[in-house]
């Protein structure tokens, strides 16, 4: 569904446009190297042609909540922008920044997911009382990439089918690696008795393009199931924190968290406060 006020993008104009969401700045900055992006009347289509399983690196984020009647608009609309260019993307997954729900009853009868997320933001991070001691803590290289590969696919959702998740994650990982690479942010892991228990990436901006510090945003704050409520997480959030203080100076850290989720108390116990609200949609289609 296209009109005459569709225009193709690029990452930098769309980042300069002011008002546009922290929840969608970051999202941006993170993205990989081939984003597509076409600004219509009313939404934006985000596109990551050479990972079309990325599930959030390919949709359309409205720029207000969906309204009566709007399942068959909003679905038309993703398979003739993303679906119909890529055909391997067969989820569908639609985003809106507020607090807003809107009408997604329709939506939830048609088999999609709700998701209610919220954007904290922190300048510098407290301590964390129930910091993990038994942690060994240290920057990812070489081999430890393809450990974190399976600790990903591992604890995927179960929505998420094995081989197009691994290919999805394959796809996000040479891109975070590329990213440390050019001096961007770094990896981090928990180990316990060598074995990787949890994972965080946290990664700048290039160059600020807002009023106020640096931008930083944390990625697959990740801990294996059988190593959670040891205090690995919040351990991982605050160390990352102080490293990335350390080496680039000012900075504002920003991680979306699941709105019902015990994690976001983690987040909010070492400093982090509320800046935005996010919504969305989703659906796989394997």
């Amino acid at each position: 569904m296209t009109d005459r006020m569709t225009r193709t993008v690029s990452r930098e104009e769309l980042l300069a446009e002011p008002g546009l969401p922290l929840a969608l700045r970051t999202e941006l900055m993170l993205m990989p190297q081939d984003l597509e992006l076409e600004r219509h009347r009313d939404f934006l289509v985000v596109r990551s042609p050479r990972n079309p399983h990325y599930w959030w690196g390919n949709y359309v984020f409205f720029d207000s909540p969906p309204g009566r009647g709007d399942l068959a608009r909003w679905e038309e609309v993703f398979g003739q922008t993303i679906r119909g260019v890529q055909p391997a993307s067969r989820h569908t997954t639609f985003s809106w920044a507020g607090p807003q729900s809107g009408h997604v009853g329709p939506f939830l009868s048609r088999g999609y997911k709700e998701l209610n997320s919220i954007v904290l933001s922190a300048l510098e991070p407290q301590s964390y009382r129930h910091e993990n001691p038994l942690a060994q803590i240290r920057i990812l290289s070489g081999a430890d990439w393809d450990v974190l590969l399976e600790l990903m696919v591992a604890e995927r959702a179960p929505e998420h089918p094995h081989e197009s998740f691994r290919s999805y994650a394959r796809g996000r990982i040479e891109e975070w690696r590329r990213r440390v690479d050019a001096g961007l942010g770094l990896w981090f892991g928990a180990y316990l008795e060598g074995e990787l228990a949890s994972t965080l990436g946290l990664f700048v901006e290039e160059t600020a393009g807002h009023a106020g510090p640096r931008l930083a945003r944390f990625q697959e704050v990740t801990t294996a199931e059988r190593h959670r409520r040891q205090g690995l997480a919040g351990t991982l959030v605050v160390t990352a924190c102080r490293t990335l203080l350390s080496e680039f100076g000012a900075l504002r850290f920003v991680i979306i968290a699941d709105a019902h989720d015990l994690a976001q108390r983690i987040y909010r116990n070492v400093g982090f406060e509320l800046a935005e609200h996010l919504k969305g949609l989703e659906k796989g289609g394997y």
